[in-house]
């Protein structure tokens, strides 16, 4: 499951890359340049903004946050399973990823109009009893946002210290909520902590 989020991210990454003009393909591969597609951040949405400058980041933040509410909200009328057909995707998306910038507009009504039919509407409270929600919250997605803007590398103790420290206090927290014995703490000698 989570080899399959990386390699979608990979793909968003790459695709935005190419079409805010990141990316730029030559005969010999790919490459990353500086946008010449950047206007300033005072012209409408729809302009080639430039995705590095905070001014543009904060209007596309607050367009997103909107976004959000506005899905969790219309989302419970809509259906739980989609209806589209394996493959749809393939066909409403072209071969190769786009030569050159897109607006911001024009990304998230490629969101509205080809991505949303292809969701599962886990946030349809009312009509979805499957599986677990683990961002089901707003205070979880305002969570995760924060977990991204301070991309933390938390794979040993040295590369993040904080995050490795965190995570074995909230897990020592929960093993005393569970009645856990003491060697499946953080701090025991093991085996087990």
């Amino acid at each position: 499951c989570m080899a399959t989020f990386g390699v979608a991210s990979m793909t968003l990454l790459f695709t935005l890359s190419k079409r805010q003009g990141w990316l730029s393909s030559t005969k010999s591969g790919s490459k990353f340049v500086k946008s010449s597609c950047s206007k300033s951040s005072n012209e409408s949405s729809n302009a080639f903004l430039d995705a590095t400058n905070p001014k543009d980041f904060q209007e596309w933040g607050k367009e997103l946050l909107l976004w959000i509410t506005d899905y969790r909200d219309k989302c419970k009328s809509l259906p739980v399973i989609s209806r589209v057909e394996p493959n749809y995707l393939q066909k409403a998306l072209p071969l190769a990823a786009p030569e050159t910038a897109e607006g911001w507009k024009s990304i998230m009504s490629d969101l509205d109009s080809k991505i949303l039919p292809g969701i599962t509407h886990w946030e349809a409270s009312n009509n979805f009893f499957a599986y677990f929600k683990p961002h089901s919250s707003y205070p979880a997605v305002l969570g995760e946002m924060l977990c991204a803007g301070l991309n933390v590398m938390g794979f040993d103790w040295i590369a993040s210290p904080a995050c490795t420290e965190l995570e074995v206090v909230t897990l020592d927290w929960l093993a005393r909520l569970l009645n856990l014995p003491e060697r499946f703490m953080g701090g025991s000698e093991g085996p087990g902590g």
